[in-house]
């Protein structure tokens, strides 16, 4: 729960993370959508053109695009009800970059959603699960590329499965990379080179250099590439970044972060701290984010682990501000459910949160927007309108710099 001295919690600032590693779409569903198509005349013309006159709610597995077969799944335009077709194919101009029919990235006040938007997924483990969801809720049009055949995941999600990365690239308008934590570098140049909009999971990458040569390589291409901090769009913390910027709390003494999921098989490249940086860069990165989203940049910190071996890390952080905070982040044994928590003290009072709580009488709804498609729909907004997204890219490199930091305090390269 979230708890102040200085004011009530919302009901929306307890609601927070779900009790998932991999939170889903919360209460929206793909193809829920269900306004039927129109031949009749439509009261605005569109600027997309001629109409599709068929609709199928849900994906249909394994169908092709093109006439005239449309069994694939296309949101109704909410003012005429009617389907806009999917767009032809964009290949890259002699530039290396899309096509100039990108019509999704452009501002059109008659469609306000990704109504033909096409995204490269590339990866599907657990990760990618939320993100296609929250794709398809945006009415995108998804393909998937893995280097195991992602065949079970693309049925399951009534997507198609591209050959290979390259021809992912060349078919789509974002890349959004889902895949493990050593390949990003390489999935993300890919995209770049071909001057495609990126969606990347956290960590950008594995050090913070190589982080930072790839912010150098988008901005040089003119495109997007958003880090993936998706706790920023949780509301917990959503809730206190409000009250810390409206000085409800007064001046912050101290913070605390926790967050604990159950450990990867001891065969998963996780293990592999040269690959994934272990708990530190891939479960307290969240965590160090906020702190340095709520509280600024980090003058000296300290770490330990706590217990035997690099599954249970702390790290004490002293910020520019004055704040102290205290970041915990847990792989657990095989029942560890999943959970995190936070408590903020300052002059006026404190605020906390956690997930394991529930301040309520009765049944707690769940049904809530997912933060995923919270945070997908925000880079839409930037690429549409120019408005700023809630993670930059160089707070991508901050929070894996961060996370340098804590690795060389422990003694870990």
């Amino acid at each position: 729960m979230l708890a102040s001295t200085t004011t009530t919690p919302t009901s929306a600032s307890r609601r927070g993370p779900r009790s998932s590693p991999t939170p889903g779409a919360g209460g929206a569903r793909p193809g829920s959508t269900t306004a039927a198509t129109s031949t009749s005349g439509c009261p605005r013309r569109s600027p997309c053109g001629r109409w599709a006159t068929s609709w199928c709610r849900r994906p249909t597995t394994g169908s092709r695009p093109g006439p005239p077969i449309r069994a694939r799944a296309r949101p109704a335009c909410r003012t005429c009800r009617r389907v806009r077709p999917r767009p032809p194919a964009s290949e890259p101009s002699s530039a290396g970059g899309p096509s100039s029919t990108l019509v999704p990235l452009t501002p059109d006040p008659h469609h306000d959603r990704a109504d033909t938007l096409r995204i490269g997924l590339v990866g599907a483990g657990a990760i990618a699960e939320p993100h296609v969801r929250a794709w398809q809720i945006l009415g995108a049009d998804v393909t998937v590329h893995s280097r195991r055949p992602p065949t079970e995941f693309a049925e399951r999600h009534g997507i198609r499965v591209a050959r290979s990365l390259r021809a992912l690239v060349a078919e789509c308008d974002i890349v959004d990379v889902c895949s493990p934590t050593p390949t990003h570098a390489e999935v993300v140049r890919v995209a770049l080179a071909s001057r495609r909009q990126v969606v990347c999971e956290k960590p950008l990458a594995r050090t913070a250099v190589a982080a930072q040569a790839l912010v150098d390589e988008a901005a040089a291409a003119g495109v997007l590439l958003f880090a993936a901090h998706v706790v920023r769009y949780f509301p917990a913390y959503e809730e206190l970044h409000r009250r810390l910027k409206a000085g409800e709390v007064g001046e912050v003494s101290s913070a605390a972060f926790t967050r604990r999921v159950a450990a990867p098989p001891d065969d998963s490249w996780f293990h592999d701290l040269g690959q994934s940086g272990g708990v530190v860069l891939d479960l307290m990165l969240h965590d160090l984010d906020q702190a340095l989203w709520q509280f600024g940049p980090v003058r000296t910190l300290t770490a330990e682990r706590i217990g035997p071996g690099d599954r249970r890390v702390r790290a004490t952080l002293s910020h520019e501000a004055g704040v102290t905070t205290t970041v915990e982040a847990q792989w657990g044994p095989p029942d560890t459910a999943f959970a995190t928590s936070y408590a903020v003290h300052g002059s006026r009072g404190a605020v906390t949160w956690d997930s394991r709580a529930v301040d309520a009488d009765g049944p707690v709804s769940r049904d809530v927007e997912s933060p995923y498609l919270v945070q997908l729909r925000n880079v839409l907004d930037h690429l549409r309108t120019g408005r700023p997204t809630r993670v930059s890219p160089d707070d991508g490199v901050a929070a894996v710099a961060l996370a340098e930091r804590v690795l060389a305090a422990l003694g870990t390269p």
